[in-house]
């Protein structure tokens, strides 16, 4: 019987961007609210403007865990969180590459990746 390996991913948003999706979160909400005529509850709450402040001990809890639970066979992949593609991307690309490492380590033949070219198409 093979090993197992783990793989961690961790996304971040920087401080900066972490405030401007919340405000425009917090207009649509007021837009939607508008709209409907209605009071919508549940979505961006008064809860998630106090956590904001609480930046700061979440970061030292993040670093704290990181360096706890950090392991050869399950790392740790941080992957910046600001660019929504790009983190998708990241996510993506990480989890084929450590997909791909550990069949190899088993003795199986991976296929290979290849990267899409041209430009990304427009959703429907």
């Amino acid at each position: 019987m093979g090993r197992l390996d783990e793989l961690n991913l961790s996304l971040s948003l920087s401080k900066k961007d972490y405030a401007e999706r919340l405000q425009a979160a917090q207009g649509r909400l007021t837009a939607l609210r508008l709209a409907l005529g209605g009071n919508l509850t549940g979505y961006i709450t008064e809860e998630d403007w106090r956590n904001r402040e609480k930046r700061p001990r979440y970061e030292e809890a993040l670093e704290d865990m990181l360096a706890r639970t950090e392991h050869p066979q399950a790392p740790w992949h941080l992957v910046e969180g600001d660019a929504k593609r790009h983190a998708r991307v990241k996510v993506i690309e990480t989890v084929n590459g450590r997909s791909s490492a550990g069949c190899a380590s088993a003795g199986f033949r991976c296929p290979s990746l290849r990267r899409a070219s041209g430009p990304a198409r427009a959703r429907p």
